[in-house]
């Protein structure tokens, strides 16, 4: 199905950026990153906790600290962690993720569209997708993304700070 092709969309990336681009560039990053979601969904996590953990070392290496997509990383280890059954640690690397998106959000709306709110709302995305692992992973029904939070979690974020 799409997460079979998806694989193989992602294989043949890492396989023409290893010709073309430096091992350490971020865009090499940013393909282990989804390569990984993608085995996760699959539920290969053995594959994906291996290509996670290369992408978010590639990024902490070559990324100013507190990145966002450094942050992304994270939260798709604590989805992969998750599909593990790792609760407690996916939790840590979820929260830490969404720690970080916080505080790229802007504090205001845009008011033109261009990079930054194509910037903003990527990492709003991996923002809810993480609060969405969270609940899932806890097994707790989300109630409503300006609580941002889920009943009855250990671990919860709704700081709009």
């Amino acid at each position: 199905g799409a997460i079979d092709e998806s694989i193989k969309f992602y294989e043949r990336a890492m396989d023409i950026f290893s010709h073309h681009l430096p091992q350490h560039s971020t865009s090499v990053a940013t393909v282990k990153r989804d390569l990984a979601l993608s085995y996760g969904r699959k539920g290969h996590t053995d594959k994906a906790v291996e290509l996670i953990t290369e992408s978010i070392e590639m990024n902490k290496q070559h990324l100013p600290e507190n990145h966002p997509e450094t942050a992304k990383s994270l939260v798709v280890y604590g989805f992969i962690l998750c599909k593990k059954g790792d609760l407690n640690e996916a939790g840590v690397h979820l929260q830490s993720g969404l720690s970080i998106l916080l505080k790229t959000l802007p504090t205001s709306q845009p008011t033109a569209v261009g990079k930054n709110t194509l910037h903003c709302c990527c990492s709003l995305y991996y923002f809810l997708l993480a609060q969405s692992y969270i609940c899932s992973c806890q097994k707790q029904p989300c109630i409503g993304l300006d609580l941002l939070h889920c009943t009855g979690a250990n671990w919860q974020t709704h700081n709009n700070t």
